[in-house]
């Protein structure tokens, strides 16, 4: 049944057992010292289940705008990006509800060459010049389209022009994008930048991706601490 729950606690938790957990259906993997940690978990657990099982029975999950999901690693390489276009797809493709992928790695992003589109001319750009005449129908002019219900917001196509995309613009961006679609999953680079903290603010889900190596682990723990 998956929405049940399962939370496994260990006097000592490392990588080898935490894998083994999370591929045999355990949720997380805690501490059994860590009881402000454990309570936090099953609050958020019991939220999750309940959406699974509205989910199962047809029930709507009673939600204001869209739900905001924001993948992140402090290494890159893990597959941030492959992350989330997977999960873009795969949420456009099992339903008609509309998603957006934006690109907020903003000197480097390769969303655009992931979906095909390496040589377009639309990006996140187009809307530095304005930021505050930023609306849905504006940013919805700067879209890429994948499929009928699946959209990107691509990264400059010019390094250069990363600065002039700040974090101000970024929240006007993320917020008019959650007034018109059911999903924004919002795809960063390996930094806290302003801009990636303005969209952990805004998030509803942060997905942490990392690879089964010491480096990535390391930064991935630093990451979730700071």
């Amino acid at each position: 049944d998956p929405s049940i729950a399962v939370i496994l606690l260990r006097k000592l938790v490392d990588l080898g057992v935490t894998t083994t957990a999370m591929r045999a259906g355990v949720r997380t993997v805690l501490s059994s010292s860590d009881i402000r940690g454990l309570v936090e978990q099953v609050t958020e657990q019991e939220q999750v289940s309940s959406a699974i099982r509205a989910r199962i029975e047809g029930r709507s999950v009673e939600k204001s705008g869209a739900t905001t999901v924001l993948v992140y690693s402090a290494k890159g390489g893990v597959g941030k990006t492959t992350t989330s276009l997977n999960l873009g797809a795969c949420l456009a493709g099992v339903s008609d509800e509309s998603v957006v992928v934006v690109d907020l790695d903003l000197q480097f992003g390769d969303v655009g060459v992931a979906v095909g589109k390496p040589e377009s001319e639309k990006s996140i750009f187009d809307l530095v010049s304005d930021p505050s005449s930023v609306t849905l129908e504006s940013v919805r002019k700067s879209l890429e389209k994948v499929t009928d219900n699946f959209f990107v917001l691509l990264a400059p196509a010019d390094p250069s022009q990363a600065d002039r995309v700040g974090a101000a613009l970024v929240e006007k961006i993320v917020e008019a994008l959650q007034s018109g679609f059911d999903w924004v999953i919002i795809d960063s680079p390996p930094a806290f930048t302003d801009e990636i903290l303005s969209a952990f603010d805004h998030a509803d889900v942060q997905v942490l991706v990392s690879t089964p190596d010491l480096a990535s682990v390391k930064n991935l723990s630093v990451a979730t601490k700071t």
